[in-house]
């Protein structure tokens, strides 16, 4: 019983975190008190090279060891990343998947350790080990332990992106606006970058920032720019930490320049890098470096982060361009950045659709969303809780394009973060409506649909925000059920009461959820609701995701050459 409740204090303490700083050390000393253990370490997974980072360590030589990788696959944690598998080694110097190049070089001797995979879902964040058991050895009973706090923390890490996500995403966005604004005030471009880093610094709260342009040597400095305002001459780039990211074209993120190997040559008394954390980026047109962005003195001797390698990156590409096209003064200018930056955000929408499953237990799940221009404000999601219950939901933004896309993030982020809290639709949508009120500060709203599955009971309940009819088919009947419950749409009225409908749900029916893009009553563009009712009737014995591929292509064919009026969104839901 202390230690059930010695696990939920602990838990408590995560949960109450919101830094993620602060998140990520809370993990650490709740799982070295927790297993009573000499040192502790949570290594991320850097995506964008297949390794681990040791970004939080807990231990005498950790300051050492922080910032130091293992590929996937080296050593114990790398081994529990590349297998998925939890580890424990009580003789670690013996055990052949054991690397000793972390100990050898910060002089820390490990005895036994213990190691589990830190998931979100499917997806891998990272690993979670404690080393040198105080009691001697560790137990199974202490890696189901470490397990429960590897779950905990990596609910606590989602729920922090969900809840920082789009402020983050707005953020790469004003910065890159306030770039593309920028041009049209100088084509001087000490001026040019001057500016670019005022706006960098409005994000990233570092003390100096400054660029580098490179000569068309590639080895030399054509251009020095720094927040400081002080004009100096650079020294020799082959000496400096940037030139390891010139020639190899990777970012560098420095933790502590005191301790960093590859920082060597800095010293922290150096009068051009007076904090320990300092980040570089290269700045790359196509696969030439042309420059380097660099951040140091964050305030309060913070560290940098992931998020601040994330902007800095694609500002930093974004720059390159840019100045490219302030060198060569293009008169088109203006368009081409426009277009840039709707790229970027139709690839940021299109990474972050809902990923629907080929098949789910009782039932198979189709669905698609076409957007009338680059980006688009309709979306889906689905998520599946259990064996026994999923949800789903379609929305229609107010709007097109760029605006309507962002406010469709708030939307769709805010269903993420209560997904994760409630599953009833009226508590759902509820509370997703609060969020959208706080955020809508420009007269945009969202009408949204949302169900929950319940298998077991054979029961669908729903609730609607001023949506358009959805339709229920019921197989035996050969019926169709409008669906369609009081509520306003999502940002009018934060006290806004919703309700809830239920249908039964059996073997061989659908659950047809649209925007109105998809049917067109008018019968001009799109189909209209008989047509959509007949290719449901059609498919009646096929899985959900040929009949939706029916339906997009007759969208398709209806279209014709002409571009959409309005953005088209279905999900199909068959029950087996």
């Amino acid at each position: 019983m202390v230690m059930y409740k010695k696990i939920i204090e602990i838990m408590n303490r995560i949960n109450s975190s919101m830094n993620l700083q602060s998140l990520l050390a809370t993990i650490m000393d709740s799982a070295q008190e927790l297993l009573n253990a000499e040192g502790a370490s949570l290594l991320l997974l850097d995506r964008g090279k297949d390794r681990l980072i040791f970004d939080v360590v807990i231990s005498e030589k950790g300051e050492i060891i922080k910032g130091n990788t293992l590929e996937i696959g080296q050593g114990i944690a790398g081994t529990v990343a590349a297998s998925g598998q939890s580890i424990i080694s009580n003789d670690a110097p013996s055990d052949p998947r054991f690397s000793a190049a972390i100990d050898k070089a910060s002089g820390f001797v490990t005895r036994n350790i213990m190691a589990v995979p830190v998931r979100n879902k499917e997806d891998l964040i990272g690993v979670l080990e404690v080393v040198n058991s105080r009691t001697g050895s560790f137990q199974e009973k202490e890696l189901g332990m470490l397990t429960y706090v590897a779950d905990a923390a990596a609910v606590a890490i989602n729920n922090h992106e969900l809840l920082t996500s789009l402020k983050n995403r707005v953020a790469e966005l004003t910065c890159i606006y306030d770039i593309s604004q920028s041009i049209y005030f100088t084509f001087n471009i000490e001026d040019f970058l001057a500016r670019i880093l005022q706006a960098v610094n409005k994000i990233i709260r570092a003390g100096r920032c400054s660029f580098v342009i490179l000569d068309e040597t590639g080895r030399g400095a054509k251009y020095f720019v720094s927040t400081d305002g002080v004009r100096r001459e650079l020294p020799d780039l082959e000496k400096t930490m940037m030139w390891h990211v010139i020639q190899s074209g990777d970012p560098m993120l420095v933790y502590d320049i005191d301790t960093d190997q590859k920082c060597c040559t800095m010293k922290r008394g150096d009068a051009r890098y007076s904090s320990k954390s300092f980040l570089c980026v290269p700045m790359k047109l196509l696969d030439r470096i042309i420059g380097v962005l660099n951040v140091t003195d964050k305030p309060g001797d913070e560290v940098f982060d992931s998020f601040d390698l994330r902007v800095l990156s694609t500002i930093a590409s974004h720059v390159a361009e840019t100045y490219e096209n302030v060198v060569l003064q293009k008169m088109n200018y203006e368009k081409q950045l426009i277009d840039q930056e709707l790229s970027i955000a139709a690839e940021i929408q299109a990474q972050s659709v809902s990923r629907l499953p080929h098949s789910i237990p009782g039932a198979s799940v189709g669905g698609f969303t076409i957007p009338s221009r680059i980006v688009g404000g309709d979306f889906l999601e689905f998520i599946v809780f259990d064996d026994s219950f999923f949800g789903g939901s379609v929305g229609d933004v107010s709007g097109k394009g760029v605006p309507a896309a962002l406010f469709m993030n708030v939307v769709r982020n805010a269903l993420r973060f209560e997904a994760e809290r409630h599953r009833d639709p009226e508590a759902i949508i509820t509370a997703v409506n609060r969020w959208v009120c706080r955020e809508s500060h420009s007269g945009m709203f969202c009408t949204f649909f949302y169900f929950l599955a319940d298998q077991r009971n054979r029961l669908i309940r729903y609730a609607s925000a001023g949506h358009n009819i959805q339709l229920f088919y019921d197989s035996d009947r050969d019926e169709f059920v409008h669906l369609k419950e009081r509520g306003k749409p999502l940002g009018i009225s934060e006290s806004e009461q919703y309700e809830v409908g239920v249908v039964r749900c059996d073997p061989g029916d659908f659950l047809v959820l649209f925007t109105d893009g998809v049917v067109d009553e008018s019968a001009q563009r799109g189909m209209s609701m008989e047509e959509l009712m007949g290719f449901i009737r059609q498919g009646r014995s096929d899985d959900a995701p040929l009949v939706a591929s029916r339906i997009r292509d007759a969208v398709d064919r209806a279209t014709g050459s002409m571009s959409l009026q309005d953005d088209s969104t279905m999900l199909l839901v068959r029950f087996h």
